[in-house]
């Protein structure tokens, strides 16, 4: 009787027949061997099939869809339905990982049974395979989970989970950013997690989602994080959904009433949050502070109004006594300089 793998891999493909080789090449030459690597065919009309029969390894199946999903965690759904190793990681078809990749989640999920799911950082390229930025979220684990209120933390293609989470399924109807949707069911529940290490390879493309779909993206993107909001019993209005999405992008216009409103919403997560604990409240308050002081210091051209009411929000007190000062000293400095002009 044949052992289950350790790992299943699961590509999702549609008319990939320009990057798959690829993709597959960089699972095949892992440091870690101990994998079944599922390629689901959504219905392609392109050579890519012939392309994956082309590897002659056992560890490789075709999984084919009976009708088209139109959508990747669609895909990603029949592949979590039959696979069978202990440990799931997802690659897109247009991106690759990076040799030690799976060797390094497996070893983190062995050494901490509390936690369900980790990303790594990614590297960002164009459709020459000219590099483009980072994706490295340098922040504590324990952030993740409050974070994904405010933007997505996870590149799909880095993810590995446990097996104990198949019952989490992708959501079509959130296309193109149901990955996002999961993690944000996900991680109330299971410790998650992104290794600091650049372990996976994304490619920015004109026929990549973000492209080709962007105002669905963004509105799907409201609509998760609407959910998140109500799951802290909070109903948002268009007005409170606008000012939080620039809050989550750092960018609201520089004015004193703008200002107000960010403590004032900042500070209504917070009271929520204590009530229903959806998030862990450390985190929270951590996490709604950084946003705070970014803010503040954008706003230090505003100099003693900035002041006052950084002083006087409830969420200065979680900034370390170096950062309140250094706030402080910037608008003072903010302040003079344009005096002086």
């Amino acid at each position: 009787m044949t052992s289950s793998p350790k790992v299943t891999v699961i590509i999702p493909a549609y008319n990939a027949e320009k990057y798959i080789s690829k993709a597959i090449e960089s699972i095949l030459n892992q440091t870690f061997q101990d994998f079944e690597l599922l390629i689901i065919n959504d219905c392609s009309t392109d050579g890519g099939m012939k392309i994956v029969q082309q590897f002659e390894d056992k560890r490789i199946s075709i999984i084919p869809t009976p009708t088209n999903t139109g959508s990747a965690g669609g895909c990603r759904n029949y592949g979590l339905a039959v696979a069978q190793g202990q440990y799931i990681a997802f690659l897109d078809a247009d991106d690759w990982a990076y040799p030690e990749r799976l060797a390094a989640q497996v070893d983190f999920l062995d050494k901490n049974p509390r936690y369900g799911l980790t990303g790594t950082w990614t590297e960002v390229f164009d459709s020459k395979y000219q590099f483009l930025t980072h994706f490295n979220l340098t922040i504590p684990d324990s952030h993740l989970a409050p974070r994904l209120l405010f933007h997505n933390c996870f590149a799909v293609s880095s993810i590995m989970l446990r097996r104990n989470l198949v019952h989490f399924r992708f959501d079509g109807t959130y296309s193109p950013v149901e990955d996002y949707e999961l993690w944000t069911r996900i991680a109330p529940d299971a410790k998650v997690a992104n290794i600091h290490q650049y372990l996976v390879g994304y490619l920015e493309h004109e026929g990549g989602i973000s492209k080709t779909q962007h105002d669905r993206l963004i509105k799907n993107a409201r609509k998760v994080i609407c959910n998140q909001l109500l799951r802290l019993g909070i109903s948002p209005t268009e007005a409170e959904l606008e000012l939080h999405q620039q809050i989550a992008h750092l960018d609201v216009a520089i004015n004193r009433q703008n200002l107000r409103a960010v403590n004032d919403w900042l500070v209504k997560l917070k009271k929520a949050n204590e009530t229903v604990q959806v998030f862990d409240q450390k985190a929270m308050n951590l996490v709604l502070s950084y946003y705070w002081f970014r803010l503040c210091s954008a706003h230090s051209s505003l100099g003693s109004f900035t002041i006052l009411l950084f002083i006087n929000s409830p969420l200065t007190k979680y900034l370390p006594l170096v950062n309140r000062l250094k706030l402080c000293l910037h608008c003072l400095s903010s302040k003079i300089k344009i005096f002086f002009k």
